[in-house]
C-alpha cells in the first residue's frame, strides 16, 4: 500500500476525530501514520482491504502489482455519507482501541518518598544492561531487606521517564507468577496483541509468537525475586536482541560482569534516609550519636530503616534512645520470625516489624490487621477482590 493512501486515510480519520473534539487533526494524523507504519498487522489490514476514499469525481486508483507493473482498478465509490466513512474506519479504530497510549508498562507503585544512597548503583545497572542482555541484582550472602526490588523499580521508573525503552517495560513478580504467563498477560493488556493461535500448544511457543509481534525497541523486562533460575532460563532464550532483562534474586546468578551485588547502605545514606522518613532533619541531627547507633543496630538495611523511620514519624515525641530500647525489648519475640543462623541485621528488621505491627496504633487498627491476616492465606498471585469481601463478610457474621 502506498504511503499516500495511508496519509489520505489518516487525514480523513483525523478530521473525524477533530470534529468530535477529541484531538487536533495534525496530532492525530501524525500519530496514526506512525502507528500504521510501525505495526505490520495494521499494514496488513489495509492491504487486505484495498479501499480508497476519493474526492470529487475521481472513480479509480492505481496500485503496484506483485510483478512491479502498475494496475488500474475499476470504478471506486465516492464517500458522501458519514456513516459509510465510519464503517470504512471501523477496523482501524478497533485496532487502535486495543493499543496503549505512550510507552507500555505495568510497573508497580513505589512507596518510597525519596530514593537515597543508590545513585551510583542505578548508573551501574544501566551500564551493565548496555553491555549484556541480562543482568542480575543480587545481595551479599543472599541477604533480604537490602533493597534489590526497589533498586530495580527505581531504575525502571527513571528510564520510563527518559524514554530509554520505547518498546515497553514489563514487570513480573516471579515468585507470584510464571514468567511465560506474565509475558502473555503483558502482551494482551499493555500491547493490545490478540491471543496466540490455538494450534500453539506449549507456553514457550505462545511466548515466542508474542515476542515476534512485540513492536518497538529496546524493551526492558524485570523479573523480580527469581528463586529458581532453571524455570526462567527457557524464556530468556526466546528473547531477541531488542530485549534487556533485569533480575532481582538472592542467588549468585550469571557471570560477574552481568551481576551487581547490592550491599547495605553506608552510614551517611542510612542517616539521610532516616531524615527523609521522619521529615524532620533536626530531630535526627540533634540526636546524631543515637541515630548512628540506631542505623548500626538495624544493620544499615533499607527495610529496617523504612519501618523504624515511619514509626518515628508517627510518634514525634519519641526519642531515638527510647526507640532503641523498644527494639531491644522486641528482639526476643523476633527470634521466632527468623532462623537461628540469620545475621543480626535481619533480626533487627524482624524486631522493627514486631514493634510497628504489634502495638495499638491508628496506622494499624484491628480491622487492618484482620485484613492482612486474611490476605496472608491467599497465594502470591492477583486476588479477585470479591473473594476477600465474601470471606470478610462471613467472618464478621460469625464473630
Amino acid at each position: 500500500m502506498s504511503d499516500l493512501l495511508i496519509e489520505q486515510f489518516c487525514q480523513m480519520l483525523a478530521e473525524h476525530l477533530e470534529e468530535n473534539g477529541r484531538v487536533s487533526k495534525s496530532e492525530s494524523t501524525a500519530f496514526l501514520q506512525s502507528v500504521i507504519q510501525a505495526d505490520a498487522r495494521l499494514r496488513t489490514v489495509f492491504e487486505d482491504r484495498m479501499v480508497q476514499f476519493n474526492q470529487g469525481n475521481a472513480v479509480g486508483f492505481q496500485t503496484w502489482l506483485e510483478s512491479g507493473a502498475r494496475g488500474f482498478f475499476g470504478t471506486n465509490y465516492v464517500v458522501q455519507d458519514p456513516a459509510v466513512l465510519q464503517e470504512g474506519m471501523k477496523t482501524l479504530l478497533d485496532e487502535l482501541a486495543r493499543r496503549p497510549v505512550g510507552i507500555p508498562s505495568n510497573l508497580p507503585l513505589s512507596g518510597v518518598v525519596k530514593f537515597v544512597g543508590r545513585e551510583e548503583k542505578l548508573a551501574e545497572v544501566h551500564e551493565k544492561l548496555q553491555a549484556a542482555p541480562t543482568v542480575a541484582v543480587t545481595s551479599v550472602s543472599g541477604m533480604g531487606g537490602v533493597g534489590k526490588t526497589e533498586l530495580a523499580l527505581q531504575y525502571a521508573y527513571q528510564h520510563l521517564q527518559a524514554n530509554t525503552y520505547p518498546g515497553g517495560l514489563c514487570w513480573i513478580n516471579v515468585r507470584a507468577q510464571d514468567v511465560g504467563l506474565g509475558l502473555l498477560e503483558f502482551a494482551r493488556a499493555q500491547l493490545g496483541l490478540p491471543e496466540p493461535p490455538d494450534d500453539l500448544e506449549t507456553l514457550l511457543e505462545k511466548v515466542q509468537w508474542v515476542c515476534r509481534r512485540w513492536q518497538g525497541e529496546p524493551i526492558l523486562v524485570v523479573l523480580d525475586d527469581v528463586t529458581d533460575y532453571e524455570t526462567v532460563k527457557p524464556y530468556l532464550n526466546l528473547l531477541d536482541f531488542r530485549f534487556r532483562v533485569l533480575m532481582t534474586t538472592r542467588l549468585k546468578l550469571l557471570a560477574s560482569g552481568q551481576r551487581l551485588e547490592l550491599e547495605v547502605l553506608t552510614e551517611a545514606a542510612a542517616l539521610e534516609l532516616l531524615r527523609v522518613l521522619v521529615d524532620d532533619p533536626h530531630r535526627i541531627d540533634s540526636q546524631l550519636a543515637d541515630a548512628q547507633r540506631l542505623c548500626e543496630w538495624l544493620g544499615y538495611l533499607p527495610l529496617g530503616l523504612e519501618l523504624v523511620g515511619r514509626y518515628l514519624a508517627r510518634r514525634e515525641d519519641l526519642s531515638l534512645v527510647e526507640m532503641l530500647e523498644r527494639l531491644e525489648a522486641k528482639k526476643l519475640e523476633a527470634q521466632a520470625l527468623v532462623q537461628a543462623k540469620q545475621m543480626t541485621a535481619q533480626l533487627g528488621v524482624a524486631a522493627a516489624f514486631q514493634l510497628t505491627w504489634g502495638e495499638d496504633d491508628e496506622q494499624f487498627p484491628n480491622e487492618a490487621k484482620m485484613l492482612c491476616g486474611l490476605l496472608s492465606v491467599f497465594a502470591l498471585a492477583p486476588i479477585p477482590w470479591n473473594l476477600v469481601e465474601n470471606v470478610y463478610q462471613i467472618g464478621t457474621r460469625k464473630s
